[in-house]
C-alpha cells in the first residue's frame, strides 16, 4: 500500500447490551494498494440473513459470518436481525485514528451517490426454465423440486478460498449459488473459485448419463470452464475443461450446461465429489452464479437396434411400399451404420418397428433420430400407430451434414396391443423425385 492513513476499517460490534459491559467486536484492516483520497471510489456493504460482506472497488476484502449476543430470546444472526441507520460521519483526531497533523484541517468528505438495495432482485417466471435434472443436487426452486440428491458433505471449497452464498436470487431464477472467487496459495496473486459437491458414496456418478447445470457469469471466465470428479481424498481426478459459451443461452444470460458423465470415465467408479468452476487462476477477481444443479439417467428408449450397429434391419421391417431400404455403413471409418431411405419417381420409402410397448390415452412419446440426404426439402413423416393413428408429420430442412430432428406425439385412445413407428421421405409436391435419405440413432422416450 501507501503507507498510513490508507487503511480502511470493517468492524462489527455485538455481545450483550451496552450496560452489561459484554461488548465484543471483529475487526479487518485492508489496505489498497491506491490511495483512497485521491479520487472518487466505491465502497459497497452487502448483508443478509447470516453474513456481512464488505467490497473496495468490486474486490471483497472482509467477511463476517460469526458473532453472538448474551440479549434473552435472541440466538443468531442477532442482534443483526434488526433495522440499522446508515451514517456518514468525518471524524479528526482522538484515538482513531489518532492526533492531528499541522496540514489536517480543513478537511472534507465528498460522497456522490448512495444506492440501497433490497438484496433480491424481483423474480419472474423464466419463460425458458431449461431442464430440470432427474437427481436434483441443487435446485433453482426449492419450493416445488426436492432436492433428493443434495451432496451429503455439503459445498465447500478446494483450497480456493471461494466464497459461496446460496440465498441470492437473480431475476429469473428464485434461487441461485453465486460464488466469489478466492485467494488461493498466494493472496493478491492467485483467483480461483470452485463449488464442490462432497460426500457421496465411492461410484456416485456411475448409474447417470449426463450432468446438467445452469451458469451465468463473465463469458471471459466461462469460457475456461473446469468440471472435475474426485475421490477421497481429491484422488483419483479427472478434469475436463469446456467452453460453456458455446451452450444454449436460456435468458439474462444464463446458459443450460449438459455434459456427458462419461467424459469422467477414468475414475467414476472412486469418485466421492465433484467441482464446477472457471479454469485456474483467472487473474482478477470475478463471480459466477449456478442453479438447477443435478444428473440426467440413461435415456430409456423404447425401441431395440434403434442406432443400427448390428449392421441389419431386424427388429425393424421394411415398409417401403416401393421403395427401398437398407442398412448401410454410412461413415466406414468411423464404422457408424444407419438406413437409407431411397424414393424415386415418387414413391416412398419407409422403416417400421412394431410392438414396443403399450401405451396410454393422454401420454406423449417423443420420437427423435439423425438426418441426413440428398433433398433440399422433404416432409419427414413421423407416425405413432396401434389400434388407432397419431400422426405428427414435421418439414425438415435435409443437408448433408447431420441433424436431430425431435417430434413429439401425444397418444389418444389406449393401446394395449402396442404401437409401431413408421419414418418416411415422402418427395412432396413434385411428381418425380430421387433422393437418398439416411436416418440414425432413432430413439422413442414416454414423456
Amino acid at each position: 500500500g501507501v503507507g498510513g492513513g490508507n487503511q480502511i476499517f470493517s468492524t462489527i460490534h455485538f455481545g450483550g447490551t451496552p450496560e452489561s459491559g459484554q461488548k465484543l467486536q471483529s475487526e479487518t484492516r485492508y489496505t489498497p494498494s491506491e490511495d483512497v483520497t485521491a479520487g472518487f471510489h466505491t465502497y459497497a456493504f452487502e448483508w443478509d440473513r447470516t453474513e456481512m460482506r464488505w467490497f473496495f472497488n468490486g474486490v471483497l476484502y472482509a467477511m463476517e459470518n460469526s458473532w453472538s449476543t448474551t440479549a434473552p430470546d435472541a440466538g443468531f444472526p442477532a442482534p443483526f436481525d434488526k433495522p440499522f441507520y446508515v451514517l456518514f460521519n468525518l471524524a479528526a483526531g482522538g484515538n482513531f485514528p489518532g492526533p492531528l497533523g499541522s496540514d489536517a484541517l480543513p478537511a472534507t468528505m465528498e460522497v456522490d451517490w448512495v444506492r440501497v438495495y433490497t438484496g433480491q432482485e424481483p423474480t419472474t417466471v423464466p419463460s425458458n426454465p431449461g431442464v430440470v435434472p432427474d437427481a436434483v443436487v441443487y435446485s433453482n426452486d426449492p419450493d416445488n423440486v426436492p432436492e433428493d440428491f443434495g451432496p451429503p458433505g455439503g459445498i465447500q471449497n478446494f483450497g480456493s478460498g471461494a466464497v459461496f452464498s446460496d440465498i441470492f436470487t437473480d431475476s429469473t431464477f428464485s434461487r441461485v449459488l453465486q460464488v466469489q472467487s478466492g485467494d488461493a496459495y498466494d493472496p493478491g496473486v492467485v483467483d480461483v473459485g470452485f463449488a464442490a459437491f462432497t460426500g457421496y458414496a465411492e461410484g456416485f456418478a456411475t448409474v447417470f448419463e449426463t450432468l446438467s447445470f445452469k451458469v451465468k457469469g463473465d463469458d471471459a471466465n466461462l469460457s475456461q470452464f473446469e468440471v472435475k470428479f474426485v475421490g477421497a481424498p481429491m484422488t483419483p481426478e479427472t478434469s475436463v475443461t469446456y467452453d460453456l459459451t458455446t451452450f444454449p443461452e436460456l435468458e439474462n444470460g444464463w446458459r443450460e450446461v449438459s455434459i456427458p458423465v462419461s467424459d469422467f470415465s477414468a475414475s467414476l467408479a472412486t469418485n466421492t465429489a465433484f467441482l464446477l468452476g472457471p479454469l485456474g487462476d483467472r487473474g482478477a477477481p470475478f463471480i459466477f452464479q449456478m442453479t438447477g444443479i443435478g444428473f440426467i439417467e440413461p435415456t430409456a428408449n423404447l425401441l431395440t437396434n434403434g442406432d443400427f450397429e448390428s449392421g441389419v434391419l431386424t427388429p425393424w421391417e421394411d415398409f417401403s411400399g416401393g421403395g427401398s431400404v437398407t442398412v448401410v455403413d454410412t461413415e466406414a471409418s468411423q464404422g457408424t451404420y444407419s438406413v437409407n431411405l431411397v424414393a424415386s419417381n415418387n414413391v416412398t420409402a419407409f422403416v417400421r418397428q412394431s410392438n414396443f410397448g403399450a401405451v396410454s390415452d393422454g401420454e406423449t412419446l417423443n420420437v427423435s433420430f439423425d438426418l441426413k440426404g440428398s433433398l433440399s426439402d422433404v416432409n419427414v413423416l413421423v407416425e405413432v400407430q396401434g389400434a388407432g393413428v397419431v400422426r405428427e408429420v414435421t418439414s425438415a430442412q435435409i443437408t448433408p451434414d447431420w441433424s436431430r430432428i425431435s417430434v413429439d406425439a401425444t397418444i389418444t385412445g389406449d393401446f394395449p396391443g402396442g404401437v409401431f413407428l413408421q419414418l418416411g421421405t415422402p418427395c412432396g409436391p413434385v411428381a418425380t423425385c430421387s433422393a437418398n435419405v439416411f436416418i440414425d440413432d432413432v430413439v422413442v422416450t414416454r414423456q
